[in-house]
């Protein structure tokens, strides 16, 4: 049984029957298995497909990326072998498509300048290192696993034959595990080439000896060298933090067991060199033809030392994944406890976006393709993070905003707006634009279409929010918007639920909602509250539950339409203790498990959920109230922030919701989102 309530007014109601990645566009796909683990902060290790189209005869050549992924899966990260197929990326390829690779009978090799050739061409082939690095930077990979990097071919300096991947890992911030670089190059200048290009090398074990693919020695040395995991994950968690814009290059020898004779390999490959020259082969062909030729020579020993090299570079590569994961968490709580007992506050925290708005309010009915319509256009400042923290700052509790902006003239007037609020966990970044937002309202005042522009958004990640970590552990409440990088959604998730610090979740958005809860992973239950929207709580049922949401209609039926969101918010209350549903105006709906939960810290005795629909109320007939809707936009975040400071203020569940609506209907009349 479930009680649902208009306030405290009982009905009886049947009880209705009861997760991406935004990289995901019709040309590239990720697959579900990378995309929850990604949005989880699990470990994922990426890997490049040459080496099965280019690399390897069928069927050794899908056995070795079979093998791979096991051995992936084994020290427990997720493979995300990277490919096109019929030109669609695949990030994630299964075992059905990794077979279609290996067996096609004419793949491409697909280096960054032929991806979009294999895109509007519709092609099948593997990508190479570079264009690997440059993809799974993309979709927030940090660690990449292959056999060999390419680099400078022999008499390069008169050819000016160097392999894409050199410089890719200039430019790219990834980690590549590979076994240094194939003998059949130019070493010493390949090793020169990456130090021109600003990429860290270091050797994988207690040498600097930088191996040359087959042999654990090439003649040369690297700069550095790692001893272990542990010491690999702490270098790489440096040169995160530096924001240095290059890659790394960890240089792991072929096992000893498995080491190709030297002077048998030597030979073959100078044998197939001299091949490749009187056959015209040249550019991106050489090295295929010459691993083919090299196998056939030494009688398919360079094809076991091959896999073998492979096998060990994805273990290395999964292993320094996951202790990257860990190393981070050490690193930010190591002094945690000494921290929250010098350090007594009562500031709330708020981590989301800011937003320079531009808000345009028809003056009459909304012509579309014709002339300009006229308007009321206005420039204010919004973002949902923003809207939050500005309204609790003017109810006098005094939130740190962790948010980015730009370095720009939008900034600086933001800043100016914000005066006088703690602004100190706010960065600056040059080479990004402070967020904007768009939006035309129609003359009775409701979103006709909405633009924005938040990338720097995605740059509130987790080296950001730990920073000021300090902060957030001592806090009476953390409000989280679900705009940010959804690895600092799961970081602040696991903190809050280390130190037992009530969140509340703002989905923000219809598209990110799913997407945002799905990125607190193993922590959804440290989510106290959450303030989505009806079309947000619909995303996020659907992946909860894999069953599609009911569709409603409070204008024709209100009463079915509540009891379906009591069937939607169910299977959430199992981890999030309250939810309060905004339904423009029909008020707010909402479902909880207890009725003052942030002085609550024992839910073991848990009553039965409530349900409650709070209509809104009618505007006074006195002062500014009076006024008709100015604008929509900032109504659902000063809800957010009204319940908020009921709850700082230790209102229980009912008032804190009455103040939420008190603040979302001033908003309403305002012409800014605050």
């Amino acid at each position: 049984m479930f009680r649902f309530l208009y306030l405290t007014r009982k009905i009886k109601s049947p009880l209705a029957r009861v997760r991406c990645f935004s990289c995901n566009s019709d040309v590239i796909k990720v697959q579900n298995a990378v995309k929850e683990a990604l949005l989880q902060n699990k470990p994922v290790l990426a890997l490049e497909s040459t080496i099965i189209t280019h690399g390897m005869p069928y069927p050794d050549n899908l056995q070795m990326a079979l093998s791979v992924e096991k051995i992936v899966h084994e020290h427990c990260a997720t493979p995300a072998t990277i490919g096109m197929v019929d030109g669609h990326i695949i990030t994630g390829m299964g075992e059905d498509m990794l077979k279609r690779l290996a067996t096609h009978p004419s793949p491409v090799k697909l280096s960054r300048r032929d991806l979009a050739v294999g895109c509007s061409k519709q092609l099948t082939g593997g990508t190479t290192v570079s264009a690997t690095m440059l993809l799974a930077h993309k979709f927030g990979i940090d660690i990449f696993a292959t056999g060999g990097i390419g680099g400078v071919h022999l008499l390069g300096q008169e050819s000016m034959d160097i392999s894409a991947d050199l410089r890719e890992l200039g430019q790219t911030p990834i980690t590549v595990v590979s076994a240094g670089v194939k003998s059949i190059l130019d070493i010493g200048r390949t090793l020169e080439y990456l130090e021109t290009e600003g990429v860290t090398v270091a050797t994988f074990g207690n040498t600097k000896d930088f191996p040359a693919f087959f042999t654990r020695k090439s003649g040369f040395k690297s700069p550095y060298c790692v001893s272990g995991i542990t010491e690999a994950a702490e270098l790489i968690q440096s040169h995160q933090k530096l924001k240095l814009g290059s890659g790394m290059l960890i240089a792991a020898p072929i096992p000893k067991e498995f080491k190709a004779s030297g002077t048998k390999i030597e030979n073959s490959i100078k044998l197939a060199q001299q091949e490749a020259s009187s056959q015209g082969i040249q550019g991106k062909e050489v090295t295929p033809f010459i691993l083919r030729r090299v196998n056939d020579i030494t009688k398919g020993e360079s094809l076991k030392s091959n896999i073998q090299l492979m096998l060990n570079n994805a273990k290395i590569g999964a292993q320094i994944a996951r202790e990257l994961k860990t190393t981070r968490t050490k690193t930010t709580t190591a002094s945690t406890t000494k921290t929250r007992k010098k350090i007594q506050t009562n500031q709330p925290v708020v981590i989301g976006g800011c937003n320079v708005d531009f808000v345009s309010k028809a003056t009459q009915p909304l012509v579309h393709g014709g002339p300009s319509n006229p308007a009321v256009v206005q420039q204010s400042f919004g973002g949902v993070g923003r809207n939050i923290a500005e309204t609790l700052w003017r109810l006098n509790n005094n939130p740190l905003l962790i948010s980015a902006l730009g370095s720009d003239y939008v900034a600086q007037l933001l800043m100016s707006h914000l005066k006088g609020m703690d602004t100190s966990g706010i960065s600056i970044l040059p080479d990004h634009r402070t967020g904007a937002y768009n939006a035309i309202f129609n003359y009775n005042g409701e979103l006709d279409l909405a633009v924005e522009d938040s990338d720097i958004h995605r740059q509130i990640n987790t080296e950001m929010v730990e920073q000021h970590v300090d902060s957030i552990i001592v806090a009476p409440m953390v409000c989280l918007d679900a705009n940010i990088a959804y690895d600092a959604i799961n970081f602040v998730c696991g903190v809050c639920n280390k130190h037992n610090i009530p969140l509340l979740l703002e989905p923000t958005g219809e598209l990110k909602a799913a997407q945002g809860y799905m990125a607190c992973g193993e922590y959804t239950d440290v989510i106290k509250y959450m303030t989505p929207n009806v079309d947000e709580l619909k995303a996020i049922y659907e992946a909860v539950t894999l069953q599609q949401a009911p569709s409603v209609d409070f204008e024709s039926d209100l009463n079915s339409s509540l009891t379906k969101l009591v069937g939607m918010c169910r299977p959430l209350l199992d981890r999030i203790r309250c939810i309060n549903v905004t339904m423009g105006r029909f008020g707010v709906f909402c479902a909880a498990n207890v009725s003052c939960l942030i002085c609550s810290q024992d839910f073991s005795q848990t009553p039965s959920p409530t349900f409650t629909h709070y209509p809104l109320t009618p505007a006074p007939k006195w002062g500014w109230l009076t006024h008709p809707i100015s604008n929509v936009s900032g109504s659902g975040d000063g809800f957010a922030a009204g319940f908020t400071h009921g709850l700082l203020r230790g209102h229980d569940l009912n008032a804190s919701v009455q103040i939420g609506i008190t603040i979302a209907q001033r908003a309403l009349r305002s012409s800014e989102a605050v």
